[in-house]
């Protein structure tokens, strides 16, 4: 996956949507292209595709108008139907219709001397994602925000100036059906968007109706670092929390009653993955280096690229099993930066954003 950079100044929701869609047409078209394809081997028809795009569109048109303007002034300057972007900002909502789960991602955010420390890895198909996107904008309520994201998708993984920041993990549960939902994606960058501390970032999660599940871990980056995961599902919001500033997070639900109803399939390898986290943690506690690298070092351990936390794609199976390890990212809320590596963390070359 090749990263990009694209900051915008832009005010409004208008004018952010047209600068990233003139800016970067030809990527959002390119991702909406591959993600149609894979819907289509999945199952689902583009009429099919369409209805659910629009009924997300609706949801988010409800819940946040702003963004569903800034998402209609992003396909328009990109010169795409609208539910060509809103497929792939609803990417989740659709896999769930389609009855196919993730795999994606483990989340470590701990504290080292009153600092907060994060890292995840973020795991999905080289195939769809060739290119990824480090985006930084004004948000309407006046704080800056960045964030590592899809070509059409509103956020996913991010800080914003307030210092709080976001990890993103795919969660699976029998209640979802990807209709009529705010996507995931949309909850995410609203949190990023608005949120000045752990409190508003859980009551703007849990006021949005979902139709998939994910989890957001959140980490306000206070003079005493509080971090908690919102596991969102259709049934509900659940707030894990965090006594000392410590949370792991990979595929299955932490909460005992939206567990009952976790659904993420075995080869997920999450609560391997999970084990694997809590192995790298310790090992991050006897070092007590906080840089990128030595968490990245910590976290892979004596197993190298053989770490479970690393998804090595097999090229000859079918394009929904073909997982592979595209990113590996560092929140610094504090200093209001990410750190982001378009690699494993078994072999990182990180850069500041």
């Amino acid at each position: 996956m090749q990263l990009h950079r694209f900051s915008d100044e832009s005010a409004g929701p208008e004018a952010r949507g047209t600068a990233l869609g003139t800016a970067h047409a030809e990527a959002l078209a390119a991702s909406s292209l591959l993600y149609r394809d894979f819907f289509r081997h999945l199952g689902l028809s583009d009429g099919r595709v369409e209805a659910l795009a629009a009924s997300a569109h609706e949801a988010l048109s409800s819940w946040r108008p702003l963004l569903a303007r800034e998402l209609e002034a992003v396909a328009a300057a990109s010169g795409q139907p609208l539910w060509h972007v809103q497929a792939v900002n609803a990417r989740t909502e659709i896999l769930a219709a389609a009855g196919a789960a993730g795999h994606e991602c483990s989340t470590l955010t701990t504290v080292l001397d009153g600092e907060a420390v994060t890292m995840q890895t973020w795991d999905w198909h080289a195939d769809l994602v060739p290119d990824g996107l480090l985006h930084s904008w004004f948000s309407d309520t006046g704080l800056g925000v960045k964030s590592f994201t899809e070509f059409g998708a509103q956020a996913k993984i991010g800080v914003n100036s307030a210092k709080v920041g976001l990890h993103f993990n795919i969660l699976s549960h029998r209640s979802d059906t990807g209709e009529n939902g705010v996507p995931v994606h949309s909850i995410a960058r609203a949190v990023l968007d608005e949120a000045e501390s752990l409190e508003s970032a859980i009551q703007i999660a849990s006021s949005a109706p979902a139709s998939a599940s994910s989890s957001l871990t959140v980490l306000e980056a206070s003079d005493t670092p509080r971090v908690a995961a919102l596991e969102i599902s259709p049934i509900g919001t659940a707030v894990v929390p965090s006594a000392d500033g410590t949370l792991l997070h990979t595929n299955h639900f932490l909460d005992p009653t939206l567990a009952s109803g976790d659904t993420i399939p075995e080869e997920s390898r999450t609560l391997q993955r999970f084990a694997a986290l809590q192995d790298g943690l310790s090992r991050l506690a006897a070092t007590g280096s906080a840089l990128a690298d030595d968490v990245a070092a910590a976290l892979m351990g004596p197993s190298g690229t053989d770490s479970v936390l690393c998804f090595q794609p097999d090229a000859d199976a079918p394009p929904e099993n073909r997982w592979d390890t595209l990113l590996t990212i560092a929140l610094a809320p504090r200093t209001f930066r990410l750190h982001a590596s378009a690699s494993t963390p078994s072999s990182p070359t990180f850069s500041a954003f």
